[in-house]
């Protein structure tokens, strides 16, 4: 081996030691390049994220519609200032005639005349009765302003319903107080008169609306009359007669 030292040539071990040492040279320059590498590619890697630290992000809650606003309602004008003075009354409303309301002071004129006449002796004959308005032909059946003649009943009063406003000027008479009169004559033997004696005395019973006291002649129209008037509430006026 010496001698291929001297000669400048190496021999078979000198050639293996030098290509051990490239191979180790090319080994360090490979693990350097490696160990270059891996550090670009550490200080390229993005680091991980702290996860507690970032923070904590949550979506929004879906929001309504909001309401669409109410039209703005117009104020009302001020009322115009008018002197009282110079206003216009407010029209006058006259109830209709469903609504129309009575007089406070009008009572209900009584529209009928009961008439019951009683103490009849015996069921012979006739009842005869008459109604008089007033003093002028009194106790005459002729001048009388209703007269009616009845059958006499078994039992039981004779009784006469008059309906006032049958005639026209019953009309008239009941919007003032007016006065009445009624004779009651039982016809016993129905000659359609009162029959009397000698001396003018009857011989058959007879009455008036009242009832009158007997005397020496009939009874006068102020004692017999009653009134009837606007200021009678009752619907039906009754009178009680007694013949005797």
């Amino acid at each position: 081996m010496q001698a291929n030292r001297k000669n400048g040539r190496c021999g078979p071990a000198c050639r293996y030691r030098t290509r051990a040492a490239w191979a180790r040279l090319l080994a360090g320059i490979s693990l350097l390049f490696l160990l270059f590498l891996s550090g670009c590619t550490q200080d390229s890697a993005p680091a991980d994220p702290d996860l507690a630290a970032l923070p904590i992000v949550r979506p929004n809650p879906a929001k309504p519609n909001p309401p669409a606003p109410n039209p703005p309602v117009p104020e009302p004008a001020p009322p115009s200032q008018v002197p009282p003075e110079q206003q216009e009354p407010p029209p006058s409303q006259e109830p209709t005639p469903s609504q129309a309301v009575p007089a406070p002071d009008r009572k209900p004129n009584p529209q009928t005349l009961v008439v019951e006449v009683h103490g009849f002796q015996n069921l012979s004959g006739r009842c005869r009765l008459a109604l008089y308005q007033n003093a002028k032909g009194f106790n005459q059946p002729k001048s009388a302003w209703a007269k009616q003649t009845f059958d006499l009943p078994e039992q039981g009063p004779v009784i006469w319903r008059v309906k006032l406003e049958d005639a026209p000027e019953s009309q008239k008479l009941l919007d003032s107080p007016t006065r009445w009169a009624v004779s009651a004559h039982h016809d016993q033997n129905n000659n359609d008169q009162l029959d009397k004696n000698a001396f003018g005395i009857p011989t058959e019973p007879y009455g008036f609306s009242n009832n009158p006291k007997r005397g020496f002649g009939p009874p006068k129209f102020d004692e017999a009359c009653f009134s009837i008037g606007s200021d009678e509430p009752q619907e039906a006026l009754r009178i009680e007669i007694r013949v005797q």
